[in-house]
């Protein structure tokens, strides 16, 4: 069994192998699983999902008097955030009860760097393993999932949006399949 996480594989000989060789292959994303099986492969879509298990889940928020506006992501989606940030910044300058706060990808914090957004008004949250996403998920208010419509971004699972859905975090995202 091949579980793949996130992206289509490349076409080089060595993945389109291990593919074959596969009975099944996982993907989180239903828009991933019709492209594998549009190559001939068996795939099935497994949609992402949390446990219980993990009580940061249920932890609360912590108090604060700003209302937080943020992305939390992998890298790789600075374009992606960068398609939004004129807006974002001049939301965050026209209203002073909001901070941004942006998890993951540094690269993505230098998009708003302290000559576009002051430092005292964003947060910068290093990556952390997927047990602890929960925590960096509890510093937002509104989750913010840009995606540009691109191959890649059509085969995102919606691992985000269930994220904060059970976080209870209202989230504005790009309409993409997932």
């Amino acid at each position: 069994r091949i579980v793949l996480d996130g992206e289509m594989p490349g076409r080089d000989a060595v993945s389109s192998t291990l593919l074959g060789l596969a009975d099944l292959i996982c993907v989180q994303s239903e828009a991933l699983a019709e492209a594998l099986r549009a190559e001939g492969f068996n795939a099935i879509a497994l949609p992402p999902g949390w446990s219980r298990q993990n009580s940061l889940w249920e932890q609360p928020s912590p108090r604060r008097h700003t209302i937080n506006l943020g992305w939390i992501g992998p890298p790789g989606h600075v374009e992606d955030v960068a398609e939004i940030r004129r807006p974002l910044i001049r939301l965050v300058r026209e209203h002073p009860q909001t901070r941004l706060v942006i998890g993951g990808d540094p690269q993505v914090d230098r998009l708003f760097d302290r000559y576009r957004v002051a430092e005292s008004r964003r947060l910068f949250l290093p990556p952390v393993n997927a047990e602890d996403t929960p925590s960096l998920l509890a510093e937002l208010d509104i989750s913010l999932v840009p995606l540009r419509d691109t191959p890649s971004n059509r085969l995102e699972s919606d691992l985000p949006l269930m994220a904060a859905g059970v976080r209870g975090i209202p989230w504005v995202a790009s309409p993409t399949p997932a």
